[in-house]
């Protein structure tokens, strides 16, 4: 029986986390912003399935119409995503987002404002 007295090589950081590594002050706040948006945006959805049971013996809903309901929700979250993509890639997201076809406006107050005196 031998002991190796190799030393390990330093791990590859060429791998996922390599470009939060490589990204500055600012930009590691932005990431973690849209990380917070994002979870923040699929949370109104995913609170649904923890309730389901509750709504369908409170509501006395149908388990059917409880399902058509995730559906639905489902399939237009999706073909919302598709539209506000394609309109975002034609007219740009600044003016896809003051849409009202988009169901957005941001207010006086909105982190998407420019300026706040305005």
């Amino acid at each position: 029986m031998t002991i190796s007295t190799e030393i390990a090589a330093p791990p590859d950081h060429s791998g996922l986390t390599r470009f939060y590594r490589d990204m500055t002050a600012p930009e590691r706040r932005t990431f973690w912003a849209c990380f917070a948006g994002w979870a923040l945006d699929a949370m109104d959805f995913m609170i649904y399935p923890l309730v389901i049971g509750t709504i369908i013996a409170l509501w006395q809903v149908d388990r059917g119409a409880a399902g058509f309901a995730v559906t639905v929700t489902l399939l237009f979250s999706a073909v919302g995503g598709w539209l506000a993509g394609y309109l975002s890639d034609r007219i740009g997201a600044c003016a896809c987002c003051r849409s009202p076809s988009c169901g957005f406006r941001p207010s006086r107050f909105s982190a998407l404002r420019q300026s706040f005196t305005s």
